[in-house]
């Protein structure tokens, strides 16, 4: 959303994380948050325990389908409570390991999915596989939920073992992944989903805390419901709309947006307008340009209130790049960021006041003037531009650079901005399973939000 991003470029060396596809327990949860999300969790949810068969009869164990299903809440409260798998399950009259469960519950959905009824054989004696084994997942498949299910199902009624891996998309993917989410499907489930944009699929994002961009050109265009649809619960809605549409219009399309759930945020620019910047800190003074921030603060109160603006949002709070040609320049910075912070809270104590700030970490000072530490006591919420295609990096890149603003901002959350499409130079959006990726990225670094830039540029991505 900063058009001027790569306006400075430093020799500054990112730390790159090479942390390979398998990922722990706690990662699953954060990690490939894509629409495909629900079935990453399955694949692992079927493959996270090394406990053998409990039951030791010699006889066929048959669960009817309902119960393995109606098992599945006790599992999801298991989980709720105590933040771990259960050791064993209760079905009917019997308990089950794990990988019991997990058998018969890929089972479960593989006969839904065939509409096939009767009951179900519980397998004995399955084994951990002590080689590494692995079945092939097509993650272009109409229902992946039963490609899934299916695939393993065969696998351990063949070898009578469970395979250590699931390769999906040409990565192994191991054993430990939490099932919670299964489970808050499985317990509801009369069918598995025939496409992938279900609500199993979701990123575990609170809508309180994602957003996207819009362009004022761009407000009578968004699609209110589909964002609702997304999870996406705020709008950064630029200034200029003030200047294109009547109050009567803003005011009846912000009630929408609130009855929808979206809260509004007015995206303003601090120090660049109409293609020219403007400097926090007199020349021929040194000190404080107090008629623009005067100015500035006259306008965000403006904004703050008005009918149905939940937040302030500050763009181009910063120097083109030449910060270090001016003394006091991130004071300067940071006094403009305070002043406006007491101007909006005076009206709205409950407002939200965030910034966009540049990516480059503690050379962010010298080029921009930008001291992530000051302005995390300042702001409710920083938004690092974590845009990776005008950086020419890759996901790694956005989870080591966000996790260097979360370590550096005092109290301000952290909410990661991520570009939707290939860079500013290439105006192509990402499939909704690189994008997926880049957010998985950002949940890993410890941010609590994500921020889209743009609405427009967008492919259907899905929050809780």
């Amino acid at each position: 959303m900063d058009g001027n991003l790569l306006t400075k470029k430093n020799n500054e060396v990112y730390a790159i994380n090479s942390n390979n596809s398998t990922s722990n327990l706690r990662k699953t949860l954060l990690n490939k948050k894509t629409l495909k999300i629900g079935i990453l969790i399955f694949l692992i949810f079927i493959l996270a325990t090394n406990a053998c068969y409990a039951a030791s009869s010699s006889q066929t164990t048959k669960i009817s389908q309902n119960n393995i299903i109606k098992s599945s809440q006790s599992v999801d409260s298991f989980i709720a409570k105590n933040h771990r798998l259960p050791n064993t399950v209760k079905v009917d009259s019997y308990t089950f390991s794990q990988k019991e469960y997990f058998y018969l519950i890929s089972k479960a959905i593989s006969k839904r999915y065939e509409k096939s009824n009767g009951s179900i054989s519980a397998i004995k004696s399955i084994k951990y596989s002590s080689k590494k084994s692995y079945v092939k997942i097509n993650p272009e498949t109409k229902n992946i939920y039963y490609n899934t299910a299916k695939s393993l199902n065969s696998y351990i009624e063949k070898n009578k073992k469970i395979t250590t891996h699931i390769k999906y998309y040409n990565k192994l993917y191991k054993k430990d992944y939490v099932f919670k989410e299964l489970n808050k499907y499985v317990k509801k489930m009369k069918l598995t989903p025939s496409t992938l944009g279900t609500s199993a699929n979701k990123i575990p994002i609170s809508k309180s805390k994602t957003a996207i961009w819009v362009q004022g050109g761009d407000m009578l265009n968004v699609n209110l419901s589909t964002l609702k649809s997304y999870g996406i619960g705020n709008i950064f809605l630029s200034f200029s709309v003030f200047n294109k549409y009547d109050n009567d219009t803003l005011k009846n399309w912000f009630s929408q947006a609130n009855s929808k759930g979206i809260k509004i945020h007015i995206w303003m620019q601090a120090f660049y307008l109409s293609g020219k910047w403007t400097n926090p800190i007199d020349a021929k003074s040194g000190k404080i340009n107090q008629s623009h921030l005067n100015k500035t603060i006259a306008e965000a109160k403006e904004y703050a209130n008005f009918k149905g603006v939940s937040g302030i949002h500050l763009d181009y709070l910063r120097y083109p790049g030449t910060a270090y040609k001016t003394p006091g320049a991130s004071d300067g910075i940071n006094t403009f960021a305070s002043e406006i912070k007491n101007a909006v809270k005076s009206i709205n104590s409950k407002i939200i006041f965030s910034a966009a700030i540049m990516p480059e970490k503690s050379a962010n000072i010298r080029y921009y003037g930008q001291n992530t530490t000051a302005l995390g006591s300042i702001f409710d919420v920083l938004i690092p531009m974590a845009y990776k295609g005008n950086y020419e990096q890759n996901t790694n890149w956005i989870k080591s650079t966000l996790q260097w603003f979360v370590s550096n901002s005092p109290s301000a959350e952290i909410w990661g901005g991520l570009q939707t499409y290939g860079s500013d130079e290439k105006l192509v959006k990402f499939s909704t399973s690189q994008l997926g990726q880049d957010i998985s990225a950002l949940l890993s670094s410890g941010s609590k939000g994500v921020v889209l830039f743009r609405w427009g540029l967008l492919n259907p991505i899905f929050f809780k």
